[in-house]
């Protein structure tokens, strides 16, 4: 899975206490019923960071000739170009999740 990043999603993710590498994290480990696709382009994924955060991640999926040259670094350009791998996702959002929603995500894991 290949992330792309610039300026405007770095600051956004932050701006809202968090950071690439536990959006990252939350995306790849997404558990069933997760990612759910919330609009015709957009999927959100709830999760916990390494550090146990409960976070809220939104995300595109972004088409190589979609994505600008310096959101992703030349190495996962190369990947992209070795494995022919179609897209790229693009975090538009990622914030703590809210007492309610940590609530919901616990009550998918409690009943079987």
């Amino acid at each position: 899975m290949i992330f792309a990043w610039d300026d405007w999603n770095t600051k956004h993710v932050r701006k809202h206490g968090s950071n690439r590498a536990d959006a990252e994290y939350v995306v790849r480990n997404a558990r069933n019923p997760f990612p759910r696709q919330i609009a015709d382009d957009k999927y959100l994924v709830w999760g916990r960071t390494r550090s146990g955060r409960y976070l809220q991640v939104i995300f595109v999926i972004k088409l190589p000739e979609d994505l600008e040259f310096e959101s992703l670094s030349m190495l996962d350009w190369t990947a992209i170009v070795d494995s022919g791998a179609a897209a790229a996702v693009f975090v538009c959002h990622a914030m703590p999740m809210s007492a309610r929603q940590i609530s919901q995500y616990r009550k998918l894991w409690s009943n079987p």
